[in-house]
């Protein structure tokens, strides 16, 4: 027995139990893949730009307000709050003025081809609770950093787990029904291989061959879908990941742009400052 089926035993459904259960039984039924998992502390005034999220995400406001948008809703998010985003929704955020942000996070994929959710799904977890959810994120966390045998497996257990707990306990004061369509199938597959091959020096070139359409017809088609460019779009996957090569590894910066797909270090500082508003080595974490 799994974590996330001992959970569902030892808790089994109740009057109380949201009814809509039907997406929490997709996701314990079938395969999901964990693509990142982190914990970071975010300054004040902090801005993440705008943009279609290709994987879910399940974020834990651990200190701090963040101010989330979501399709156009503003909601400001308080500390203790878990909430969803889903795969496929634009979104934005910033954190107050007020006061920096610490966050954890992990983002996965799942097989269900359903359309966003209308409002992020979220539940304010009590002081009682809070800890053992914390300790589900660093296990993540940790698990996701390691490379022994049978990572993936553990990797989605402990989100099974994390997902039927938050699942069976959210908010469903807002509506489940989607209100937008899922991209073309050869976006949604070429978005996937271009988060697996970032570092890939050829990547959107290559990228344009496997979406087997033309260049005009398939930009057209990811312009409509994203917002931006197939080549805007991988340059922020790799500019995301090098700013947690540089937060999490101890890596130079030569060394950073090599892992992200770019050959020339001089270039790719220009782009992460031009991106971030700070240069790599600046950035570096102490």
């Amino acid at each position: 027995m799994d974590k996330s089926t001992d959970f569902l035993h030892k808790n089994p459904v109740t009057a109380q139990t949201p009814p809509d259960l039907d997406v929490l039984r997709e996701w314990l039924r079938q395969p999901l893949r964990v693509t990142h998992a982190n914990r970071v502390r975010f300054e004040t005034g902090h801005r993440m730009e705008e943009e279609v999220v290709t994987t879910n995400r399940l974020i834990l406001v651990v200190r701090g307000e963040l101010d989330y948008t979501v399709e156009g809703a503003r909601r400001r998010i308080p500390q203790g709050t878990q909430f969803l985003v889903s795969a496929w929704t634009r979104r934005v955020w910033t954190t107050p003025r007020a006061r920096a942000c610490e966050i954890a996070w992990c983002e996965f994929e799942d097989q269900r081809e359903a359309a966003p959710l209308e409002a992020p799904p979220r539940r304010l977890i009590s002081k009682a609770d809070l800890p053992l959810e914390l300790a589900s994120y660093r296990r993540l966390q940790k698990i996701w950093r390691d490379e022994a045998g049978g990572r993936e497996l553990h990797l989605e257990a402990e989100l099974k787990a994390l997902l039927a707990r938050f699942w069976l306990a959210r908010e469903i004061s807002a509506p489940i029904d989607a209100t937008t369509t899922l991209p073309h199938p050869r976006v949604r597959a070429c978005l996937k291989w271009m988060n697996d091959h970032l570092h890939e020096p050829r990547a959107l070139d290559e990228a344009y061959e496997v979406s087997g359409l033309t260049k005009n017809y398939f930009r057209e088609l990811f312009q409509a879908a994203m917002g931006c460019s197939p080549s805007e779009h991988l340059q922020r996957l790799r500019l995301r990941r090098a700013r947690y090569l540089l937060w999490q590894t101890q890596k130079p910066v030569k060394e950073v742009a090599y892992e992200v797909g770019y050959s020339d270090p001089l270039y790719f500082s220009r782009l992460y400052l031009r991106f971030w508003g700070r240069g790599p080595s600046s950035e570096r974490r102490r």
